[in-house]
C-alpha cells in the first residue's frame, strides 16, 4: 500500500504589523505649584504606545528618560508626565516605540515662577 500524496499548499510569510515611529504635535508644560519646579508635560501626536519612552533635554545638555511606566493618560495621540524641570530655559522632547528611532524634537519652555 502506498499513501496518497498530500496536496501542495502555497505558504505564506506573514510580516509583523508595523510599528510606528511617534510623531510629537504639541508639548505643553504646567508648573504643578507656585516656587515648585514639578511640571506636568502634556504630550500630543500620533503613534504613542504601551512602550513609549519619552526623552527630555534639558538646556545644560543633561539626557532624561522617562519609561513606559512613567507615563500617564498615554492614549496613541497623547500622554503626560511628571517632571522636576530645575534648569530654566529650552528643553527638548522626543518619544521612542520599539523601532528605536526617535520622533521629531518638539521645545518647550521652562521658566522660574
Amino acid at each position: 500500500l502506498r499513501a496518497a500524496a498530500a496536496p501542495a499548499r502555497a505558504l505564506t510569510a506573514q510580516s509583523a504589523p508595523a510599528i510606528e515611529i511617534p510623531t510629537i504635535a504639541t508639548v505643553v508644560n504646567t508648573r504643578q505649584a507656585p516656587g515648585s519646579d514639578v511640571e506636568t508635560i502634556a504630550v500630543t501626536g500620533t503613534h504613542f504606545s504601551k512602550t513609549t519612552t519619552v526623552r527630555i533635554v534639558a538646556p545644560d545638555g543633561n539626557v532624561f528618560t522617562f519609561g513606559a511606566n512613567s507615563l500617564e493618560g498615554r492614549t496613541t495621540a497623547q500622554l503626560s508626565l511628571t517632571a522636576s524641570l530645575e534648569t530654566p530655559g529650552t528643553y527638548f522632547l522626543m518619544a521612542r516605540n520599539d523601532t528605536g528611532t526617535f520622533s521629531n524634537a518638539m521645545k518647550f519652555v521652562a521658566v522660574r515662577r
